[in-house]
């Protein structure tokens, strides 16, 4: 059904209302996920750590903490719904049946708290679309149209509060699961309206402040300015560098893959968080900087990268380079939980500030804006969400290297599309063993919204 049909439906306008009704309680689920990814990082690396009167994790810790990490997230996994989909595996919402979420919530929280290299938004959406469906279900009365709808709306109300901007989650979740044709305005409306109502939760109305959350725009930018012939011109070397580093990072993850499968989960996952803290501990050794740096999904790190674009040494931002580039690489093909998007941000900015500060005539912004554009829409393959974060994240200073941008996001998805001729296949939860229910590579295999 059109719009122009739909919006004359009473049953859409219900959808409508419903959808409305579904963001602020999903954006405050969202912000309670958040909040307690936050708490569980605190605890385990500053709190710990000052209680043992060290000022940085010791080594011991460094492999102690992913390790168990590994061992409590196969644990989760024998849940119904097996922690979620695999971080290789296919991003949009399939439907979430709401029994798995809290296996999804638990494995990413345990993941995303123990510092590895994955991000937050893949659980969100599994949180958005399994209540919002759940809700579709009772209220839609078997229209298969109408469960979708909300389904989908819940996926935009959650990702909106991880990425700071209904747009973004818009476009990211439309872009991802491919809606088109006359379906596609009658799936946005509904969604657009979850986000933006649920995004009130943080921007407040009337006499309310709102509910702090973390913005998505990095507060300092490297130094540069407009756009020069030298930023363009070797803004496609720095494009096609992080391209070839996202797709090295992906065969690395589908050789992780490959050795873990057939393996028990209690001796894979564990085996690679334990390599995760390898990875923070010779970082540490080889700069002397801090080995956290080396941890997470780097969402809240990109802005020290900003701030600190031209004090950093080149040696140093190299071996984070190297360093978090295995971290991810070992996290994306391990049985631990959570998204491929942020770590890509990270260490495309990372590779571009160090070409803007190496390269003849480039500035760092250009090369750090470049960076992060190539990067994420290699990685993502969905140039229109890799632009919109970008240029959320670099904000009102950073449209002036929009071209940049725009022409970092292409060179990504063509050199990564040239690099793999085939298409990375839709991952089932039974590649790596014992399925719990996903059997088609979306979150826990509930059919995707081309087919319900």
């Amino acid at each position: 059904m059109d719009i122009y049909h739909a919006v004359r439906s009473p049953g859409y306008l219900k959808l409508l209302l419903i959808a409305a009704l579904l963001g602020a309680p999903i954006s405050l689920l969202a912000l309670v996920f958040i909040q307690l990814v936050h708490l569980g990082e605190n605890f385990l690396w500053h709190d710990i750590p000052h209680w043992l009167g060290a000022d940085r994790p010791p080594w011991w810790l460094l492999l102690l903490i992913p390790t168990l990490a590994g061992v409590l997230v196969a644990l989760v996994r024998k849940l119904p719904g097996d922690g979620g989909h695999h971080p290789l595996g296919a991003m949009g919402p399939g439907g979430t049946p709401l029994v798995h979420v809290p296996s999804i919530l638990l494995a990413a929280l345990f993941s995303l708290s123990a510092g590895i290299v994955l991000g937050p938004e893949a659980p969100l959406i599994a949180l958005g679309t399994g209540v919002a469906g759940a809700v579709g279900i009772l209220v839609a009365r078997g229209n298969t149209n109408g469960i979708l709808i909300l389904t989908l709306a819940g996926g935009f109300g959650a990702i909106a509060a991880i990425f700071g901007n209904p747009l973004a989650a818009a476009i990211l979740l439309i872009e991802s699961i491919g809606i088109g044709g006359p379906m596609l305005v009658t799936v946005m409306l509904p969604g657009l309206l979850s986000a933006g109502i649920g995004y009130l939760v943080f921007t407040g109305v009337g006499e309310w402040t709102g509910i702090h959350a973390p913005s998505l725009t990095i507060p300092i930018l490297p130094p540069g300015g407009r756009p020069t012939w030298a930023d363009m011109g070797w803004a496609i070397v720095v494009g096609v560098g992080c391209a070839v580093l996202m797709v090295l990072i992906r065969r690395c993850s589908g050789w992780v893959q490959s050795v873990g499968k057939g393996q028990s989960y209690f001796l894979a996952i564990p085996a690679v968080g334990f390599v995760v803290g390898l990875c923070a501990i010779a970082y540490s050794l080889l700069t002397g900087a801090d080995p956290v740096d080396v941890l997470f999904s780097g969402q809240t790190q990109v802005g020290t990268l900003g701030a600190e674009a031209t004090t950093l040494a080149l040696g140093t931002l190299a071996l984070l380079v190297v360093f978090k580039g295995i971290a991810y690489g070992v996290s994306l093909g391990s049985g631990f939980r959570g998204g491929p998007i942020f770590p890509a941000l990270f260490l495309g900015a990372a590779l571009g500030l160090i070409a803007g500060r190496l390269l003849p005539g480039m500035s760092p912004l250009a090369g750090f804006a470049a960076g992060m554009a190539a990067a994420t829409a290699a990685q993502m393959r969905l140039p229109l969400s890799a632009l919109v974060i970008v240029t959320l994240l670099c904000g009102t200073q950073g449209l002036q290297v929009l071209p940049i941008v725009i022409m970092a996001v292409v060179i990504g998805v063509v050199v990564r599309g040239l690099l793999d001729t085939e298409p990375p296949p839709a991952l089932s939860e039974s590649s790596e063993g014992p399925p719990s229910g996903s059997t088609d590579g979306t979150a826990n295999g509930s059919p995707t919204p081309a087919t319900a």
